[in-house]
């Protein structure tokens, strides 16, 4: 908008200018002149003329320095002070904020502005906050909270923040189990808090890890995320495991395959399981009956099922009674009358694995 005025203000100036010249200084100026309401005589198109190319230059300056910070990278910034400083409009005060952010190219910028913040806003600027920031390439000072900002250039931004890199990123893919989530005192992003979510794994190497990845989490999704039973699919540096990054859109085919390899490992299945689930025939089952055996293994509750299962080809069903490690959060799915998956191999249909509808 700033821009725009400079631009109607140079237009305005110039022209002012165009009459003196084109008129010669001559009685066609006088006329002009005497015609005008707005311009009493030759010297105010003299003066009015320059000033208004100049204010019009200096607001398109103005407005394309703004235009350059809206426009510019988009990084995370840490609130580092909140200092008064005694001036109040519309009975709110002003605040000038110091910033601390790091620019794309790597340069560490301490950067302030002055903010009006209401009483009702001010929890929302403590110091050790972060914010989404953009700022002008050329004079990276010259910066904005961008609270518009939206996840999918957040993301890449918040995770330059949190220290991710390109090693974690495309490190192998494992998968861990959620250990604690605590929340920061971090702004917002998007409409989601900010967490810090510890995770156990163990590396490919067979090295077991705790380490924590600061996640932007939904109200809704945070129920899910403080599941006891909850594993991740996460990718980590081999040469420093601690660096690790949550893969929430990792190709599917590998995370199944790595959430095998970690079930193996924890006891909750069987090698000879996953091969069944791989290339045996999939049918569909209803649960008959179901009860707990009272073994527990690594937080899974052993249940010993009963299944109906129609086979594929139509040619019957038959009864089969397995038993299953089943975490919490799935044994709503055992109950009498809930429709199963159900493989097994063709000589061999006593021996099936039963996975539960999503």
């Amino acid at each position: 908008m700033i821009r725009k005025i400079g631009i109607v203000l140079q237009v305005i100036g110039w022209v002012c200018l165009v009459i003196i010249i084109v008129s010669g200084f001559s009685g066609v100026v006088q006329q002009y002149v005497s015609a005008s309401k707005t311009l009493e005589s030759l010297s105010d198109i003299i003066v009015y003329g320059p000033i208004g190319i100049g204010l019009g230059l200096f607001m398109t300056m103005r407005g394309g320095k703004g235009k350059k910070v809206k426009n510019g990278p988009l990084v995370i910034g840490k609130l580092m002070s909140v200092q008064e400083t005694g001036t109040y409009v519309n009975y709110q005060e002003e605040f000038k904020l110091t910033f601390q952010f790091t620019t794309q190219d790597g340069q560490q910028i301490t950067a302030k502005e002055r903010r009006v913040i209401s009483a009702v806003e001010g929890a929302q600027y403590q110091p050790g906050m972060e914010f989404p920031i953009r700022y002008n390439p050329k004079k990276p000072r010259d910066f904005m909270i961008d609270f518009k900002a939206n996840e999918n250039s957040i993301t890449p931004a918040f995770e330059q923040s949190a220290g991710i890199t390109e090693q974690a990123k495309n490190g192998p893919l494992v998968v861990g189990r959620v250990v604690s989530v605590k929340p920061t005192t971090d702004a917002d992003m998007d409409g989601k808090k900010i967490y810090e979510v510890s995770i156990q794994f163990t590396t490919q190497a067979g090295r077991a890890v705790i380490a924590v990845s600061r996640q932007a989490v939904s109200p809704a999704d945070l129920p899910r995320l403080q599941n006891p039973d909850m594993a991740l699919p996460l990718r980590y540096d081999p040469n420093n495991p601690q660096d690790i990054m949550i893969d929430n859109h990792a190709d599917p085919e590998e995370v199944r395959k790595a959430m095998n390899k970690y079930a193996v490992a924890a006891g909750l299945t069987t090698q000879e399981a996953v091969d069944i689930r791989d290339n045996g025939v999939q049918a569909t089952g209803v649960v008959i009956q179901s009860k707990p055996s009272g073994n527990v293994v690594n937080g899974a509750s052993e249940m010993v099922l009963t299944i109906r299962v129609t086979r594929p080809d139509n040619t019957g069903t038959y009864d089969v009674t397995t038993t299953k490690n089943v975490m919490q959060s799935a044994i709503p799915f055992t109950t009498p009358g809930s429709m199963v998956h159900v493989f097994y191999m063709p000589d061999n249909e006593q021996n099936v694995v039963v996975t539960f509808h999503a």
